[in-house]
């Protein structure tokens, strides 16, 4: 930006710059300002949750595909920044950074959320649960979890989008009783939502695994990105693409709709459609 431009943008913030007062807080929290043109694409999405009524069921928002995150920007928390923002455990490996697309590993490094569902879920529950995650890749390779937790035996929320044989493999407080919806190609918008009549996994919105099924427990360990958390022990890293992920209270088909068509047009604005 230039000097004017600079500061035409810096009076605009002060102003409120248009933007929801959601938005605002992340803009806030950034060292590293996006272009006008990006933040109305960011006010947006988030405003269309904040009045489809989605963002206020949610406990974390990660959206990783920004501009920059020279100063930790992809790591806030947008649902809440300063609090449950990521931290990205290099174990021997490399994170990389693209704009736009987000964080993609080496098969090393993974990303800790630093958030408990069990102990910091205020929105997610037992029966009220959901997590969602966006990987930015097409690929028929075998991959590692996107994201999830586990507790000692068979307690989990983990995503796995194509683990083998074309299927995606994906738990929601429940236990080791394999749910296999047929996913023959990774990238895409995943919602995994629960009560206990209803244990879904949505894809683009569609709804590609529908069993009823009771919770066992919510698993007490921070859910992790590009991998698992089991017990504090990281398993089954990923080298796919994270591109966006949440955390909340269950949400019914108008409210997948309404998150993801809000993920995917920021993401499609940029030239990086899902679907």
């Amino acid at each position: 930006m230039g000097l004017n431009s600079n500061l035409n943008w810096n009076l605009g913030r002060r102003a409120g710059g248009g933007y929801c007062a959601q938005f605002r807080a992340v803009l806030d929290s950034w060292t590293t300002q996006p272009s006008s043109t990006d933040a109305a694409i960011w006010n947006t999405m988030v405003k269309s949750m904040v009045d489809g009524g989605t963002w206020a069921k949610k406990d974390v928002f990660y959206f990783t595909a920004i501009h920059t995150s020279n100063n930790g920007e992809a790591l806030v928390n947008w649902k809440n920044p300063g609090t449950h923002d990521l931290t990205i455990v290099l174990d021997g490996g490399t994170m990389n950074f693209t704009p736009y697309e987000g964080f993609q590993s080496d098969d090393g490094a993974y990303i800790d959320t630093n958030y408990n569902p069990a102990t910091q879920g205020a929105s997610y529950k037992l029966e009220d649960a959901s997590y969602g995650v966006a990987s930015y890749i097409n690929s028929d390779v075998y991959g590692g979890a996107l994201i999830g937790a586990r507790k000692a035996g068979t307690i989990l929320s983990v995503l796995f989008t194509e683990a083998t044989s074309d299927v995606a493999i994906f738990y929601i407080n429940d236990d080791l009783t394999t749910s296999k919806p047929t996913n023959t190609d990774k990238k895409g918008i995943y919602i995994a939502t629960k009560t206990i009549f209803d244990k879904r996994l949505y894809k683009n919105k569609t709804s590609i695994y529908d069993t009823p099924k009771a919770g066992v427990e919510v698993p007490n360990f921070n859910f992790y990105l590009l991998a698992y958390n089991n017990q504090n022990t990281v398993t089954s890293k990923s080298t796919e693409t994270i591109s966006w992920a949440m955390a909340g209270a269950y949400f019914n088909q108008t409210e997948v709709n309404t998150i993801t068509d809000a993920v995917n047009a920021a993401m499609a604005a940029k030239g990086k459609v899902f679907f």
